[in-house]
């Protein structure tokens, strides 16, 4: 503390000698005090605000210095926090999407009760699988995948972020780096549920705790340096009928942990069709269109330059599965009189999902369209059928062998 090195000199003596106290005396004391106590800057705030003002900056500590340790180094600068981010993480994090295809769950071309588009069951057993739209089942989007343990073992739903042929040909840059993941889940057992992040090597592993809730279950990967693929899976564990239910997984390049669901991009575009001339008949299987990706049949838009006078024109569209399937209960049709129409489909859900492939095979791949009827003269001419279309766009895709992740 400095001193009052102002203060006047004061001589002792007696009544009749030493320093006479009088205003003068009075005043320079004054002035050596308010030296040191009063801010010539600051001149409306006293001592005791001063004191009031730093005993509430430590808050519940007991002296300001245990308060400011708790951030600063004794050099004044800034402790490590857990929960901050250093500059390199947050830029290593930046402006990626999500690796993961059918995240939400919308393609299941195999139908209700198998493995959903891009994905492939692993594990000891596979286990049971079942789409799922229960509200209280579902945590992303409008559906979910319930999986329930087989008797013979662990077993779960995998999928290829990077297949080995892509890997080696083009994913050898991506070794040491590291890969944030996660996957909304819900279990009733603890540990009965897991998601894993693999490259061939030692995976990482995050586990759900078993209390019934959906969990977003989290972690970071450091791919291997002979790490030889990526992938990613959920695995239901505990006993024999256990379940899990999972939806919104997610894979994207960064240090950190993804701390919710990031949604995978999608392209919504269209397939045209045309007939030119009139319609004079029912024509089937009149043009096909094969798919190399994962995708879902949002609508179908029917137009004509010449409508029908007296009956509809009635237009099917059909998914290869073991031969050609429509997906529409009440078929898309242009009305009497009309020369537009839109139609949603209705018909069994898997038929309007598409796998897509480049093996040699129609199978789950191919879709075509049929006039399935069409009334007396004159039944309208020149028509178009727009098959309104999604598909998932992966941001590794100039990556990937055209034959991964299908």
């Amino acid at each position: 503390m400095t001193l009052l090195t102002s203060w006047p000199t004061v001589t002792d003596g007696d009544r009749y000698t030493g320093t006479v106290w009088n205003n003068a005396l009075n005043a320079a004391q004054k002035a050596a005090i308010e030296a040191l106590v009063h801010s010539v800057t600051n001149p409306t705030v006293s001592p005791s605000q001063a004191i009031d003002e730093l005993v509430l900056a430590r808050g519940t500590k007991s002296s300001l210095d245990i308060f400011l340790a708790v951030s600063l180094n004794t050099d004044g600068t800034l402790k490590t926090q857990a929960s901050l981010a250093a500059l390199a993480d947050v830029a290593a994090s930046i402006g990626h999407g999500n690796w993961v295809q059918n995240d939400d769950l919308l393609i299941w071309p195999a139908g209700d009760v198998a493995a959903p588009a891009g994905f492939a069951t692993c594990g000891t057993a596979a286990p049971a699988i079942l789409r799922t739209t229960t509200a209280a089942e579902v945590k992303v989007g409008s559906m979910a995948c319930r999986l329930t343990r087989a008797a013979g073992g662990s077993g779960g739903l995998r999928q290829s972020v990077m297949n080995s042929t892509s890997f080696s040909a083009a994913g050898l840059h991506l070794k040491t780096r590291k890969f944030g993941f996660g996957c909304w889940v819900r279990c009733a057992v603890a540990s009965g549920a897991k998601v894993t992040f693999g490259d061939g090597d030692a995976p990482t592993v995050v586990s759900h705790t078993g209390d019934d809730t959906y969990q977003w279950l989290s972690g970071v990967h450091t791919v291997s340096g002979s790490a030889s693929s990526l992938f990613v899976q959920v695995e239901v564990f505990g006993a024999a009928g256990d379940v899990c239910y999972f939806g919104g997984l997610t894979v994207v390049p960064g240090n950190i942990a993804p701390a919710a669901h990031v949604p995978c991009a999608k392209l919504y575009g269209t397939l045209t069709f045309k007939h030119i001339g009139v319609l004079t008949a029912a024509d089937n299987d009149k043009d096909r269109f094969h798919f190399a990706r994962p995708t879902l049949v949002k609508d179908v838009i029917l137009d004509t330059k010449t409508g029908p006078a007296t009956n509809p024109v009635i237009v099917d569209i059909n998914n290869y599965n073991a031969g050609f399937q429509s997906m529409f209960s009440t078929k898309p049709q242009i009305a009497a009189g009309s020369g537009f129409s839109r139609a949603k489909p209705d018909g069994t859900y898997q038929y309007r999902c598409f796998a897509g492939g480049n093996a040699a095979t129609r199978n789950l791949c191919m879709l075509s369209w049929d006039v399935d009827s069409v009334g007396a003269a004159p039944a309208g001419s020149d028509l178009w059928v727009m098959v309104r279309c999604l598909q998932y766009a992966r941001p590794q895709e100039s990556l990937l062998d055209p034959d991964d992740g299908i």
